[in-house]
């Protein structure tokens, strides 16, 4: 017997998290997120100690925020993107990028967040955990602080809005100068919230799943609510028992053992407007 599963909605503002300490994605769907600290901008000199960083106080004035960032729209003469790992549980996608100019590869991540303040937080983590001196910049964002080496921009961390831009330059032979003015006007382009609202994320309607028994696939079927944004990147976090696999006509649930297994669901449109939902499932031993 098939039933429908109810499922709590989780808010947005609660998939916030600090600046990622992965690493950048080495190409192909396996890639991870990227470094947001800038120490992966190889070929810079090592400094003794960070610049102190401005304090985020005495920062300009933040723009307005956007209803969501098409990513995948970004395009920078002399960049060619290789690479782009999206991760649904913060609305954050990791570009990677090739230029024919340079041995090297451009690393940009751009992140949607619930709001302006949640942004302006996430800019300070970024900075407080950079590791090369940084001074402000005018080439991207409401506000931004960058690296650079012989005039070229190696590092930059920018929010414009409830966007967040982290770039970093593999090669001291790179110039992200165009790549961020790239991104900037993508965000720019993007479509104003009106203000007090949050960027409409996925609405899932519930999750239909068959009797679930340890050890074998329990098909799982999502509903959403079609008149919101479409999810383009969806994962689950199932804990150490459990986990979801992607299938040719929908998702499969793999539980090790029986007992109640609690689910929580993370979808993501395009445009990387984020939302999560969780559920329960009660599993029963095999026979």
């Amino acid at each position: 017997m098939r039933a429908l599963l109810a499922v709590l909605a989780v808010p947005a503002s609660l998939l916030l998290v600090a600046c990622g300490d992965g690493a950048p994605p080495a190409g192909g769907a396996g890639g991870g997120a990227g470094r947001d600290d800038g120490r992966e901008a190889a070929g810079a000199p090592p400094p003794a100690a960070a610049a102190p960083a401005p304090d985020p106080a005495g920062w300009p004035a933040p723009g307005p925020a956007r209803a969501g960032v098409d990513v995948l729209e970004i395009a920078a003469a002399g960049f060619e993107r290789v690479d782009h790992v999206v991760d649904p549980r913060v609305g954050e996608a990791t570009l990677a990028f090739h230029s024919g100019r340079a041995p090297a590869q451009a690393f940009l991540t751009v992140r949607l967040h619930p709001d302006v303040g949640a942004a302006r937080a996430h800019l300070a983590a970024a900075v407080r955990a950079c590791t090369m001196p940084l001074a402000p910049e005018r080439v991207a964002g409401d506000v931004a602080l960058g690296a650079r080496g012989d005039g070229r921009l190696l590092y930059l961390a920018a929010a414009r809005g409830n966007v967040t831009l982290i770039a970093r330059a593999a090669g001291a032979d790179l110039d992200l100068g165009p790549l961020v003015d790239a991104a900037d006007k993508a965000v720019l382009a993007a479509p104003v919230l009106v203000p007090g609202r949050a960027p409409p994320g996925p609405r899932i309607l519930g999750v239909e799943a068959a009797a679930a028994v340890a050890g074998r696939p329990v098909p799982l079927a999502l509903a959403f609510d079609r008149a919101l944004p479409e999810p383009a990147y969806v994962v689950f976090d199932a804990g150490p028992d459990a986990g979801v696999v992607r299938t040719e006509t929908g998702y499969e649930l793999h539980a090790s053992r029986p007992g109640r297994l609690e689910v929580r669901l993370f979808a993501c449109s395009r445009a990387l407007q984020a939302s999560s939902l969780a559920f329960s499932i009660d599993v029963r031993a095999g026979d």
